[in-house]
């Protein structure tokens, strides 16, 4: 699927801004030259976000496929995880996840 093939309520993931993590949206509107998602308009010939541009938050969108949903998802628990706080958890709830945590790494 194209960009320019998107009509209401399809998916698509919406890059995110430096060094954000990107999300999942759905397409609200389609209009001649633009793809509306999550209350912003995005170019439908290329997928940018319209508007200004000032060289480093630059948003675009492209169709979701599995692939990336999947890419997604995984970024983004990665993300919790690395800012969850572990510390605050008692000792033996930290010890079950460093077991599971053990035993995935071993068998990669």
């Amino acid at each position: 699927m194209e960009i320019h093939d998107l009509e209401k309520d399809d998916r698509v993931y919406v890059s995110g801004r430096l060094r954000e993590i990107g999300s999942i949206g759905r397409v609200e509107r389609v209009t001649k030259c633009f793809i509306i998602v999550n209350g912003n308009k995005f170019r439908r010939d290329n997928g940018n976000k319209a508007g200004s541009y000032d060289g480093y938050t630059r948003q675009s969108i492209e169709p979701l496929t599995e692939e990336l949903r999947i890419k997604v998802i995984h970024k983004v628990m990665s993300s919790y995880l690395n800012s969850f706080g572990f510390q605050d958890l008692p000792l033996n709830t930290l010890e079950d996840i460093y077991k599971q945590v053990k035993e995935t790494h071993k068998k990669k």
